[in-house]
């Protein structure tokens, strides 16, 4: 497992945009397979449209599937291909 920075410069356009599918599969092809996000940045994150709002809100989404909720985490399987559910 290597670890990814959510925000390295290739992501920062996919996240902050609306295309959930083409950001799951950027995602994807850079071998990324899960998605970690901190509940403590929802007070700093407005709710939008945006991919990042989507998943720091937990807002419905059918590219990312939210898999576990722990101490504070939301964690996202990244599916480009959509949910299996």
């Amino acid at each position: 497992m290597k670890l990814k920075g959510l925000f390295a410069d290739q992501f920062t356009d996919a996240l902050y945009g609306t295309d959930e599918q083409a950001a799951a599969k950027l995602l994807a092809e850079a071998g990324v397979g899960v998605v970690i996000v901190h509940d403590s940045v929802k007070l700093s994150t407005d709710r939008s449209k945006r991919i990042y709002s989507q998943l720091v809100h937990h807002g419905h989404l059918e590219y990312f599937s939210l898999f576990r909720v722990t101490n504070g985490l939301l964690m996202y399987k990244v599916q480009p291909d959509g949910n299996s559910f």
